[in-house]
C-alpha cells in the first residue's frame, strides 16, 4: 500500500507563496520590457526603412525577419504568461490550503464577477456578489467593497496582441506601397504591348 503524502506546514506554504507571488513580478516585467524593446526595433525598422527606400528585395527580407520576431517574442511571452496563470492558481490553491482567501481569491472573485456585463450592471446584482462571495469565502462585506473597485477585466494578453497583429499591417502595407506601382508599370505596359504584338 502505498504510504500518503504527507501535507506541506504551514511555513512551507506560505514561503511557497511568497516565491510565486515574486515570480509572476518577475514574469510580468519580463514581458512588458521585452515588448517594448521588440516594439522599439520594429518601429524603428520599418522607420528607418520608409525613410531610405532601400531596394525591393532588402524591404521584403527585412519586413519579413521583423513579422518573424514578433511572432518568436509572441509565442515567447504566451509561454511566460501560461506559467504566470499556473502561479496564480496555485497561489488560490495554497489559499485553499491555509483556509484563508487571500489575493488569489479576490481576483478569482473579480474577474468571475466582472466576466459578464458592465460595471453598472455588476454593481447592482447584489445577489450575484453574494453568491460569488460565498464561493470564494470571502465576507459579504469585503465582497461589495471589492465589487465598487474599478475594474479592467482585459488583461495586458489582450493589449499586446494588438501589437502582434499592428507589425504584420504596418508591414504589409508599406511594401503594398511599394509593389503597387510596380505592378501598375507592368500592367499598362502589357496594356500598350498586347496591342502592338496583336497587329
Amino acid at each position: 500500500m502505498a504510504k500518503q503524502a504527507s501535507k506541506p506546514s504551514t511555513e512551507i506554504l506560505l514561503k511557497e507563496y511568497e516565491v510565486c507571488q515574486s515570480s509572476i513580478e518577475s514574469l510580468a516585467a519580463n514581458v512588458w520590457q521585452t515588448s517594448a524593446v521588440i516594439g522599439l526595433a520594429s518601429v524603428g525598422t520599418l522607420a528607418l526603412v520608409a525613410t531610405t527606400n532601400p531596394p525591393l528585395l532588402v524591404s521584403l527580407l527585412v519586413g519579413l525577419f521583423s513579422m518573424l520576431g514578433v511572432l518568436v517574442w509572441w509565442k515567447l511571452a504566451y509561454r511566460l504568461w501560461s506559467v504566470r496563470d499556473a502561479k496564480i492558481v496555485r497561489m488560490r490553491h495554497i489559499e485553499e490550503d491555509l483556509d484563508v482567501a487571500g489575493q488569489g481569491h479576490y481576483v478569482a472573485f473579480m474577474d468571475e464577477l466582472y466576466n459578464q456585463g458592465s460595471a453598472r450592471l455588476v454593481l447592482h446584482d447584489h445577489h450575484r456578489i453574494k453568491e460569488l462571495a460565498k464561493k470564494y469565502k470571502i465576507s459579504d462585506e469585503n465582497a461589495r467593497d471589492l465589487a465598487q473597485v474599478e475594474y479592467q477585466r482585459k488583461g495586458p494578453k489582450d493589449w499586446v496582441r494588438v501589437f502582434l497583429y499592428a507589425t504584420p499591417a504596418f508591414w504589409l502595407l508599406y511594401l503594398a506601397y511599394r509593389l503597387v506601382p510596380i505592378v501598375w508599370a507592368a500592367l499598362s505596359l502589357n496594356v500598350i504591348v498586347i496591342p502592338f504584338q496583336l497587329k
